[in-house]
């Protein structure tokens, strides 16, 4: 039930989006817009959906309410992420890490701790593209 919730909000909530769907994987796939950042990947791991980040990160994305029926928890898991895609997409999140090292995100509104994780190695992108190196 999770994944086809994600693939209606998707194609209610981004008409134009280019996605495919491997059902036999449970795999929504986002193309790159920049192949430096890398795609998106939403996982159906039957209780909760992992947001693959590009190249840096995942963000496992749940409702574990108890009082929500298996519908009401698979709306709620797909307008999250779908609040986090079209944030993403406008450049509202910030990636920050290494490709041969971990890394995470941050929504442009919130302060970043990354550059203290990360010292002088440090580099931020956004969906567009890289936004600053040091």
């Amino acid at each position: 039930m999770l994944l086809e919730t994600m693939i209606e909000k998707i194609k209610e909530d981004f008409p134009s989006l280019k996605f495919s769907v491997n059902k036999e994987e449970h795999l929504i796939s986002i193309p790159a817009f920049n192949e430096d950042v890398g795609g998106i990947q939403i996982q159906d791991d039957e209780y909760e959906l992992t947001v693959y980040i590009g190249h840096f990160t995942h963000w496992h994305v749940g409702d574990f309410e108890e009082t929500n029926n298996e519908k009401e928890k698979a709306i709620n898991i797909a307008n999250e992420i779908s609040e986090f895609l079209n944030d993403l997409f406008e450049n509202k999140i910030i990636m920050w890490g290494k490709h041969e090292k971990s890394g995470g995100f941050y929504h442009i509104d919130e302060k970043s701790n990354s550059k203290s994780l990360l010292g002088k190695q440090h580099e931020e992108w956004t969906w567009s593209g890289p936004i600053s190196s040091s």
